[in-house]
């Protein structure tokens, strides 16, 4: 996967380099039932792993995430920690023979850590291109 853009975030989107990697190597585990897809995507870096539900119509493939084994991360920003809290993550892509090549986009939302109050700082959204060969 190569992250080919972030938007927002607050003081996070200037150190996203620093917890996202520019490329990252990944599994993903597709199953197809009629036009049903599931699928889980587990990212190399970061060992976070989210399993996806979707269509496939003809070479096409649309999926949204329907759970994450983490949500949050601790974000260490230029005087300030940040948390972020994972609120979904979609796949679209298409079929060319043995490769399935598409988008990520992920949103997080921002937080400050909880000292007492945990306030709502901003989004983030991060968005990848990716290439999977079929095995």
């Amino acid at each position: 996967m190569t992250l080919v853009g972030t938007s927002g975030g607050e003081c996070v989107g200037a150190v996203v380099p620093s917890f996202l990697p520019t490329n990252d190597l990944g599994t993903v585990t597709v199953t197809q039932s009629g036009t049903e897809v599931q699928a889980t995507l587990t990212m190399e870096a970061s060992g976070l792993a989210c399993k996806y539900t979707g269509t496939n119509t003809g070479a096409n493939v649309a999926l949204n995430a329907v759970s994450c084994d983490r949500t949050g991360l601790l974000v260490q920003c230029v005087g300030a920690t940040r948390e972020l809290q994972l609120v979904g993550s979609s796949v679209v892509g298409s079929w060319n023979n043995d490769q399935l090549t598409g988008v990520t986009t992920s949103t997080y939302n921002v937080f400050t850590p909880p000292q007492g109050t945990q306030l709502g700082v901003g989004a983030l959204i991060a968005t990848h291109t990716f290439t999977a060969t079929r095995r």
